[in-house]
């Protein structure tokens, strides 16, 4: 009887954390619009607004906000000069079942489609979206894509990252 009684314990204790780690339909309303304000501000070259919304573990890492303004609008620029053009940039439902103590995470898909030298390629990565528990203030993003490129950046960013943390699928496909 005891181990039955433990049992539905352990159970009750996992269901609330599953619980506690999904959002409300309006936290995904909320989080949904913060990654599309920071995907049209991408695709129109607006680096202020996307660093805006960056986490502030990239922003460290990049030298300040000013500094990591500057490194994205050259990049962007030179992206441009190279003939990539951004056509769409969209995100999918959100994954928020990791539960971290200090903060609300969750993993967006995203694919990002462009076009270079005639041809169309689609990026298939992700965003992780970050905000404080206590608070609730703004999501903060992180592009997954640099894990393709830098596999463990994100760990290193994110060092309270569980461990059970599995990333959305991140390639890259020509598509023309």
């Amino acid at each position: 009887m005891e181990r039955l009684h433990l049992l539905i314990v352990l159970a009750f204790a996992l269901a609330q954390q599953a619980q506690a780690a999904e959002l409300s339909s309006v936290e995904r309303d909320a989080l949904m619009a913060e990654a599309k304000l920071v995907s049209d501000a991408t695709l129109r070259g607006d680096m202020a607004t996307v660093v805006a919304a960056t986490h502030p573990a990239v922003v460290r890492a990049g030298g300040g906000k000013e500094r990591l303004v500057e490194l994205a609008q050259r990049a962007f620029s030179q992206m441009s000069a190279q003939g990539l053009e951004p056509i769409k940039l969209e995100t999918s439902e959100p994954d928020c079942r990791f539960s971290v103590p200090a903060h609300r995470l969750c993993f967006l898909p995203k694919t990002s489609t462009v076009r270079m030298a005639g041809k169309v390629v689609k990026e298939h990565s992700f965003l992780v979206a970050v905000r404080d528990k206590q608070t609730l203030g703004r999501w903060m993003f992180i592009d997954g894509a640099a894990e393709r490129r830098n596999p463990g950046v994100i760990r290193a960013l994110l060092p309270w990252l569980p461990a059970s943390a599995v990333f959305p699928p991140n390639f890259v496909q020509p598509t023309e």
